[in-house]
This record gives structure tokens, C-alpha cells and sequence, in this order.
């Protein structure tokens, strides 16, 4: 199916097709966020999109519900018990709680590993 080409509103030429795709635009920070799927004009020669009632819709939903998304500062997450056993040692060695260590390793990037016992096989 061939595409019908339209005069671009910014560049004025004749470069702008009708397309559905993903759309990927910047956060706040350094994030990056992507809709799938969304129908928009797109300017073959000078790159910029023109969205629709519909496709702006859809950017204007994904951004609403991330910011509607909150926090509440809780991870539920199964690890090994054998992992389990050795943080609630280590944190034990330093004197604070389970949750006050792992707080530590996740937000400073180290894991302490002990020593690893090789069984014979």
C-alpha cells in the first residue's frame, strides 16, 4: 500500500506520511518513556511528528498515569534463603537491622560476599 505524501506544516515539503509506531520522548531526569503504537504524521525530510486528537491522547494518558504512580517505598522481593541468611548475618556484624543493610548495599552498589565453599561434586 502506498503511501500518500502531504505537505509538511514546518518544513512545507512535500515529505509527511500517516504512521502508527512507537513514540519514545524524555522524562523528567534522564528516563526516557516509550507509547506503543501511536498514530501521527511524520515528515520524511526535516524529522518532526504532528499528532492527532488520537495519538496526542494516548501521550497525554501515559504521561498522567506516570505521574498519578506513586511510591510507597516498599519492595517485596524472594531471594535464596542461603542469601537471605548470609545479609541477616552480615547485618548483624554491623550492628543494624535487615532492612537498614540491604538499604546500604543497594543504594551504595557493593554487595559483601563471603567466601563461597566448594563441595566435591
Amino acid at each position: 500500500m502506498k503511501k500518500t505524501k502531504k505537505q509538511c506544516y514546518e518544513c512545507e515539503k512535500n515529505e509527511l506520511i500517516e504512521v502508527v509506531e512507537d513514540v519514545t520522548f524524555e522524562g523528567e531526569g534522564i528516563e526516557t518513556h516509550t507509547v506503543e503504537k501511536v498514530p501521527h504524521e511524520k515528515c520524511l525530510s526535516c524529522g518532526n511528528r504532528f499528532f492527532g486528537p488520537e495519538g496526542q491522547k494516548m501521550i497525554d494518558e501515559y504521561r498522567r498515569a506516570m505521574k498519578e504512580k506513586q511510591f510507597n517505598g516498599k519492595i517485596a522481593l524472594r531471594i535464596p534463603k542461603s542469601l537471605h541468611a548470609t545479609l541477616y548475618k552480615q547485618a548483624k556484624q554491623e550492628g543494624i537491622s535487615l532492612n537498614q543493610f540491604c538499604l546500604y548495599l543497594l543504594s551504595s552498589g557493593i554487595v559483601k560476599q563471603e567466601p563461597q565453599k566448594i563441595g566435591k561434586i
